[in-house]
């Protein structure tokens, strides 16, 4: 048995992609660590036992369909190319190209978490993972340099290093709608759809126009859905068709005419740059381009030097986030090709409106009324994820996130305020990655870089910690040897992915 004190502890919280991602970059780096380096605990917490996947990846049904493709698809920045070899192997008709199914791609996570559950048990006992089913409830910096998190149940664990890695979190503007009879939010499951739309006739409404409407579009065609749907966009940003061959290096270039920085004169505004963008997607597609071309090729930090000595600045950073957000809503050819043919039919009708509860109006019936006219029987939300890490008064939506705030450990994006900062906080051993340090665009290759480097700072911080500072505030959870720990008290609706 190692001495205590040389037996460092790192917990992970977030059982999601990026959770798993810190896991193995951390077993497989403590695999070069010196011979004569302390022992390593780690503990991976995710509070409902599904350790990997997340919610993004957690499908039950080949219909829904990753956002990438695959060569975009590796959580590993330094091997891009992972993903894409694994796929070779295990399903020879998919290429680097291809937008497979979520469910494939949770076989590969499942197949990474066991590669690294086996590396550790080779370590000779030097490296021992715990991975525990629980809901962490508060995050609590101590005096000597550790931190306590207490869990759901009452028990705590101690830790040298602790890494928030809890993903994606629900828009707390849904909140009421939790648990109300005809409504269901993303991720979606097919059989859920089904249930819900074999219970009875009616208008299917969709909140928002983004990914996960796509999702639920296709789940809905995919089991014969013949209702008229209604979707509901704020800003009336649609999908656009990615297609990777039109994009690789050998593939013709659309060079910007109207919507340069060089064409922003002293009196652009806002709606001046939109109808430049109007102009550009025209003259683009007349060429045999695409809005994607236009989208890939704008200049953003152009635009935003400009603005930061413009009269009309503010207008210019409106717009940019605007193109943002265009930019964050690709889909598959295949996915383009259904919403089109839905659009087209009539069995799809947009509709610009917001949804709020002034807006929405549960009737005595069970369905729903939408803008004071609009009839709904199934109502979907495509919108439940929130992209703010922060509330409306400026505090951190998830629980831990706040307790570190409270504490002054906690720090903030320099850049986007709607953003926690990526990686190492205002305190040592605090460390944070994933979908809280962007709320413009999510994709396993806008995080796996903070990832890595999450995983082996917070590694080279505890391997280095002298003896006598290894935190002696370890409950009782953080003592078991077994590869899973369950604790039976949690419950639904705390923290995490």
């Amino acid at each position: 048995m190692p001495q205590q004190d040389r037996v460092k502890t790192i917990t992970i919280i977030g059982g999601g992609l990026s959770g798993l991602t810190v896991f193995y970059e951390q077993v497989k780096a403590y695999q070069s660590a010196p011979q004569d380096a302390p022992d390593l605990h780690i503990n991976w917490i995710e509070k409902s036992g599904n350790f990997g996947a997340g919610i993004a990846y957690n499908a039950d049904d080949d219909v829904f369909l990753l956002n990438q493709p695959a060569k975009l698809m590796s959580p590993f920045a330094d091997d891009p190319q992972h993903f894409t070899r694994w796929l070779e192997k295990n399903d020879p008709g998919s290429d680097e190209d291809s937008f497979v199914p979520r469910r494939l791609y949770r076989r590969y996570l499942d197949e990474l978490l066991n590669d690294a559950l086996e590396t550790a048990k080779q370590s000779g006992g030097k490296l021992k993972t715990s991975l525990i089913s629980a809901a962490a409830d508060d995050l609590t910096p101590q005096q000597n340099g550790s931190y306590r998190i207490t869990l759901k149940s009452g028990l705590t664990l101690g830790s040298d290093a602790v890494i928030l890695a809890t993903g994606h979190l629900l828009n707390r503007d849904w909140q009421h709608l939790q648990g109300v009879p005809h409504y269901q939010q993303s991720p979606f499951h097919k059989a859920d759809i089904a249930r819900e739309v074999n219970t009875a006739t009616g208008n299917i409404g969709i909140i928002g126009t983004g990914q996960s409407m796509m999702d639920c579009l296709a789940a809905l065609e995919a089991i014969g859905t013949k209702e008229k749907i209604y979707l509901f966009s704020r800003d009336n940003i649609l999908p656009w068709e990615f297609d990777p061959k039109k994009f690789g290096d050998d593939t013709p270039r659309y060079e910007l005419q109207y919507l340069t920085p060089e064409n922003i004169s002293a009196d652009s505004d806002f709606n001046s740059l939109k109808n430049n963008f109007a102009k550009e997607i025209k003259h683009a597609e007349a060429g045999g381009f695409t809005l994607g071309h236009v989208l890939t090729g704008f200049d953003k930090q152009g635009f935003l030097k400009a603005a930061a000595h413009h009269p009309k600045g503010d207008d210019i950073r409106k717009f940019t986030g605007l193109i943002d957000k265009y930019y964050a809503n690709p889909t598959t050819p295949e996915r383009f090709r259904l919403f089109k043919k839905l659009q087209n039919s009539g069995q799809v009708e947009i509709i610009r409106q917001e949804i709020n509860t002034a807006t929405l109006r549960q009737d005595a019936d069970g369905g729903f009324t939408i803008g004071g006219k609009v009839k709904i029987a199934h109502l979907f939300n495509s919108a439940a994820l929130g992209r703010s890490a922060f509330d409306k008064n400026g505090l951190p939506v998830d629980k831990l996130a706040r307790a570190a705030d409270s504490a002054g450990a906690l720090a903030w994006h320099p850049k986007d305020k709607a953003s926690i900062r990526p990686g190492r906080q205002n305190r040592a051993g605090l460390y944070v990655t994933g979908p809280q340090t962007n709320a413009t665009r999510w994709g396993v290759e806008t995080f796996r870089e903070h990832s890595r480097d999450a995983a082996r700072e917070a590694l080279s911080y505890v391997l280095t910690l002298p003896a006598t500072t290894n935190n002696q505030s370890n409950g009782q959870e953080n003592r078991k040897e077994n590869n899973h720990v369950k604790d039976r008290k949690i419950s639904a609706g705390t923290h995490g992915i």
